[in-house]
């Protein structure tokens, strides 16, 4: 089935993960929060990629586990992978962003969440904290803190002023940080600094 990246009609409570496969993504922390939130609210979970309830592998059997010990059937569902418009598609519908890894690096899922003005939520690693200031275009909760997790979900869920703050203030963030212009200036600068070190020169064909 088709999607139009161009619609932008976010589902109330229904919050996105871009990836749950692999333990290092959270989304055992992430169950915790939202067992905890749907005590007070009807939250949904989408988690793109692989259905690790699908896989038989020990994080695979674990996940379906908890999924039923935390009464969460129905509450989560898994896509599978997505292309480029689903992915878009899946963000604009979406009320907000999770990434609960518990090791990162630089995610892109979540400059892709910024860059089309969704509140973010991130757990405290890596380089996450360089990508997303905390309480200014989202929240950062420590990794092993579903509680907090929750805390921050519950924040722009229900507060559709804040949330839209958010997002504009991350949108505002990451265009700025991924204009293609900026980037292939400092790109080149790069190449030239290395080659000046080493006394060639940049040339194009």
């Amino acid at each position: 089935m088709g999607v139009d990246p161009r619609v932008n009609t976010p589902v109330p409570f229904r919050v996105f993960m871009a990836q749950g496969n692999q333990e290092y993504k959270g989304l055992h922390i992430a169950l915790e929060g939202l067992a905890l939130l749907r005590r007070r609210h009807p939250v949904t979970l989408v988690v793109a990629g692989p259905d690790p309830t699908r896989e038989n592998s020990p994080y695979g059997r674990y996940i379906a586990k908890r999924i039923r010990e935390l009464r969460l059937e129905g509450a989560v569902s898994f896509p599978g992978l997505v292309g480029e418009l689903e992915m878009i598609s899946h963000l604009r519908s979406s009320a907000a962003y999770l990434l609960p890894s518990i090791i990162d690096n630089s995610p892109n899922s979540l400059c892709e969440a910024m860059m089309l003005g969704l509140p973010c939520i991130a757990s405290y690693v890596g380089g996450v904290p360089d990508l997303l200031t905390h309480g200014v275009e989202g929240y950062l909760y420590p990794a092993d803190a579903p509680y907090m997790l929750a805390h921050y979900l519950e924040k722009v869920l229900t507060d559709e002023g804040l949330s839209a703050d958010l997002g504009r203030q991350g949108q505002v963030r990451a265009r700025r940080r991924h204009d293609p212009h900026a980037c292939t200036q400092q790109l080149l600068g790069i190449y030239r600094d290395v080659l000046n070190d080493s006394g060639a020169t940049l040339s194009f064909v």
